[in-house]
């Protein structure tokens, strides 16, 4: 794990992870990426009786779903809220990048979606293999003001692919065996 900042020791790290704190900065792998503009409506999460509910790609004001979901392969834009995950549900998807953004951003920092997962919240997702946004899972808009994301995941999460935060720290907090790829 490496960091242009430090990186704390934790007894949660597999077998064999080298910590690499105050590395030397790198040139931004996804510098060349727009920024973003959600376009395209706004759809809501179904928040319903069923065990579970399929989404499509699309803009959403929010995303703080009360049941479990499974996410089409595509984009998925939250424009000024939050991508909330909660309340013991599953969030799975596979090809997904979700974007948090504004369609404010570039006259209000502050008004970029934030990432939030709490409550045992079981989340499996990939990203894309192909187009603009290839290996991408989450990519902040790089304009959001300063900040912290948190990630407390389970030991059956798995999140595979890039988490693009460059204006914002992320902090990943997890039970023992929790698997991410980067």
């Amino acid at each position: 794990i490496a960091a242009v900042g430090g990186v704390p020791a934790s007894n949660i790290y597999a077998a064999g992870t080298q910590l690499f704190p105050y590395s030397v900065p790198q040139q931004d792998p996804y510098g060349s990426l727009a920024d973003p503009v959600p376009t395209g409506g706004n759809k809501s999460i179904p928040n319903g009786k069923a065990n579970s509910y399929t989404i499509d790609p699309g803009v959403y004001k929010s995303f703080d779903p009360k049941t479990n979901i499974v996410m089409n392969p595509g984009v998925y834009y939250i424009d000024g809220g939050a991508f909330n995950a909660n309340s013991n549900i599953t969030i799975s998807g596979t090809g997904v990048t979700i974007i948090l953004t504004s369609a404010t951003a570039a006259s209000n920092p502050n008004s970029v979606a934030t990432l939030s997962m709490n409550g045992n919240a079981t989340i499996n997702l990939t990203p894309q293999t192909t187009g603009t946004y290839a290996g991408v899972l989450f990519y902040q808009d790089r304009r959001a003001s300063n900040g912290t994301e948190k990630v407390n995941g389970t030991s059956s999460s798995k999140f595979e692919g890039a988490i693009y935060m460059p204006a914002r720290e992320i902090q990943l907090n997890g039970h023992s065996g929790m698997n991410t790829k980067c």
